[in-house]
């Protein structure tokens, strides 16, 4: 149109990437050499009875209960679970014989304001239980430390 003011279209800025910055291509599906198979590493891909890990300890914990042929059930809603109100989820119960509450206690998500009311929790899952054994991330922090710490604390009864 003639005598309308002609207006110009900005760029989005950009950022220049050097070739230094630049991630080396990877071919698909194809893991580095340094990469272990998530069966050793253990992590949020595995699998512990039909449901995702939700962390290297849960996953590290499990091969150990297995390890000493120990009986247990993963992820155990009590009282209606996440879905109900006061409803909780016990990480792992082992039977040996009867019902043991395990519960893994990572540094993010169980201290400060993410664990605020891990007491309360703790003493409504003795109530159901009667007892509960807790594993830090550090007692979980490989896989040999996670069987040395499951026979202290259930098989030989340390964590009563």
């Amino acid at each position: 149109m003639p005598g309308a003011a002609h207006r110009s279209v900005k760029k989005p800025f950009q950022f220049k990437v050097s070739a230094k910055m630049r991630r080396p291509k990877v071919e698909r599906g194809v893991l580095p050499e340094t990469a272990k198979p998530m069966e050793e590493q253990g992590g949020l891909g595995s699998i512990i009875q039909g449901q995702r890990v939700a962390s290297k300890e849960e996953w590290r914990l499990a091969k150990a209960l297995e390890n000493w042929n120990l009986t247990y059930r993963y992820q155990v809603p009590i009282r209606g679970g996440r879905s109900r109100r006061g409803g909780l989820v016990v990480d792992f119960v082992v039977y040996d014989p009867w019902p043991i509450a395990v519960q893994v206690q990572g540094m993010y998500w169980h201290t400060g304001i993410h664990g605020a009311g891990e007491t309360i929790e703790s003493a409504q899952i003795k109530k159901v239980f009667g007892r509960l054994v807790e594993f830090t991330d550090m007692e979980l922090n490989s896989l040999e430390a996670a069987k040395a710490s499951v026979l202290d604390k259930i098989i030989h009864g340390g964590g009563l």
